[in-house]
This record gives C-alpha cells, structure tokens and sequence, in this order.
C-alpha cells in the first residue's frame, strides 16, 4: 500500500506534545505541528517504551484526544508521518507519567 509513490516520503516530525487531563488521568491531548508533505499520522502508544503497540490514524489534522487511559499508568507516546511514497518513523518518544 505505501512505498509506490514517485516522491520523497515525508520528514519525521520534530515537536510532540503530550498533556494528560488533570481531572481524568485517562485522558490525554496530544499535538503537533503538521508536516507539509505528510497526508497523515500514525500516533502509536504503549506502557513500555519499546512496546508502542496500539495505535490512531489521524488525517488533516494536527492533533488529537485520546480518552482509553489506564489512570495512574505510565504510557509512552511517538508518531509516525506517512504519505503515498512511504511512512516515516517518530523519532520522539514521549514518556507520560
């Protein structure tokens, strides 16, 4: 599905912001600034750094509310750009206690 593009991939995104709710510690805000080469954003976390193995899509838009958090758990956050010639991994791991 991605790979057969006749341009560059996406560039990995250099800022990530990731803001747990005070009043509900399952919720979380997570932002960024868009790529412009990006058509979209894989967001991927987990509970172990090495470990990201759920995930949202996101599609034009430069963040989103994530509402399925274990309260009192530390979760790690990174976020992958990917476009019709390829995807490019999140170099930035958030940790978020």
């Amino acid at each position: 599905i991605f790979g057969n593009g006749t341009g560059k991939k996406p560039a990995a995104l250099t800022d990530l912001e990731v803001k747990r709710e005070e009043n509900d510690g399952r919720v979380v805000h997570i932002s960024w600034n868009k790529s412009k080469d990006a058509v979209g954003y894989t967001i991927r976390y987990g509970v172990e750094k090495d470990k990201l193995y759920q995930n949202y899509m996101v599609y034009g838009d430069n963040s989103i509310t994530i509402r399925s958090l274990v309260k009192g758990t530390k979760y790690y956050f990174a976020i992958d750009t990917f476009n019709e010639n390829g995807v490019t991994k999140g170099e930035i791991t958030k940790e978020l206690q």
